[in-house]
């Protein structure tokens, strides 16, 4: 068990990630593929050069939509409201950012660049999809998508601001709240070295206005908090919807005993998202969180083994949680008040089947 104050520092340290910059092919032997005046090499370039772009590139799809092949370059780009479907070939780009180490991530694809310009307090999700129309291997694809701040200088490597959690000709999603205004630089890139044709939606959902967004869990509805989160209380304690960061998980909502269980179930295809509870602490109090498996059964070994348990605070600063009685748990005392977030991780190998769990939320004061 450990004290914290409201603004749960950083017990473990997060990891920088060096994202550098990409330079696209030269334009002229794209002209050159084209008009077919050139053969495109055994490595997908052509004749001489050092890749850059695949074999077969079709001359419509290498257009990239206003990408640029650097962060920060002149003439990118620029979302400051939601765009849907922009098209993207990376196949046009060559590969800088070859890994993410500090995420103990791989991006052996090439990469290209769009801006978006945010102002404080907006929430925005990314999300970015194979092209499966237009990519002659769609199968072959596998998105990474991150995000940089204006500076293009290293930024922290968290849930928030990298999504690579699928496979194959999977969808990538991530989600972020913008404490600041600024410009910031999404970073389209692949988990293979094949660069492929990709879809990419920019979504700024508005909570309030009663419409459910691409990004926004509820609105408006029966059973969504004002905020627009699902909530989970004595009536409703099952796991709602796609809770996978912290503007779209459920708000556990305790009753007057302080304690509630719920129930979810986590993995069950190609991806590997977090289950994501928000929960509200008042000042000088302890929270405890534990999680059990579907039967709710005394903890084992085994169940230690197939989750983990963090506990977030709104700003991103982590702390990890404990094993008690062979169960992945989370025991911790504030000094002051906020909304704080709980993530449920899967560590089984082999996540293509639904895994059923059990929280136990307890809250109680000092």
């Amino acid at each position: 068990m450990a004290r914290l104050d409201t603004s749960l520092r950083l017990l473990g340290a997060l990891s920088l990630a060096a994202f550098a910059g990409c330079s696209l092919a030269d334009p002229s032997l794209l002209d050159a593929l084209r008009d077919g005046s050139v053969t495109p090499g055994e490595d997908g370039g052509p004749p001489g050069d050092g890749g850059g772009v695949d074999a077969g590139t079709d001359a419509a799809i290498v257009d990239t939509s206003g990408a640029v092949s650097e962060c920060g370059a002149d003439g990118v780009r620029v979302f400051a409201d939601t765009v849907e479907d922009v098209r993207i070939d990376t196949r046009a780009f060559r590969n800088d950012v070859g890994s993410l180490p500090s995420c103990g991530q791989n991006a052996p694809g090439p990469d290209a660049f769009f801006a978006v310009d945010v102002q404080a307090g907006e929430y925005w999700h990314f999300h970015l999809r194979v092209d499966g129309e237009n990519d002659p291997e769609p199968t072959a694809r596998n998105p990474v998508l991150y995000l940089l701040n204006e500076s293009c200088a290293p930024t922290m490597c968290t849930r928030e601001l990298l999504a690579n959690f699928c496979g194959e000709e999977q969808d990538e999603h991530f989600a972020f709240t913008f404490t600041e205004a600024g410009r910031w630089y999404i970073g389209i890139d692949s988990g293979v070295a094949d660069g492929g044709v990709y879809l990419l939606d920019a979504i700024r959902p508005v909570c309030g206005d009663g419409t459910p967004d691409h990004g926004e869990a509820c609105d408006g509805q029966e059973g969504c908090s004002d905020d627009c989160h699902w909530l989970l209380n004595e009536e409703s304690v099952r796991e709602r919807g796609f809770n996978f960061n912290e503007r779209e998980a459920n708000l556990v909502d305790l009753p007057a005993s302080g304690e509630l269980e719920i129930r979810g179930d986590i993995g069950g295809f190609a991806c590997e998202y977090p289950d994501v509870f928000a929960i509200d602490v008042p000042e000088n109090s302890r929270l405890q969180v534990q999680a059990r498996d579907g039967s709710g059964t005394p903890c084992t070994g085994g169940t230690a083994e197939q989750f983990t348990l963090t506990l977030q605070n709104a700003r991103g600063d982590v702390r990890g949680g404990d094993v008690m009685d062979g169960c992945p748990f989370i025991d911790t005392e504030f000094t002051g008040s906020g909304r704080f977030f709980v993530f449920l991780e899967d560590q089984r190998p082999d996540t293509s089947r639904a895994l059923q769990y059990r929280l136990f939320f307890r809250l109680t004061d000092l």
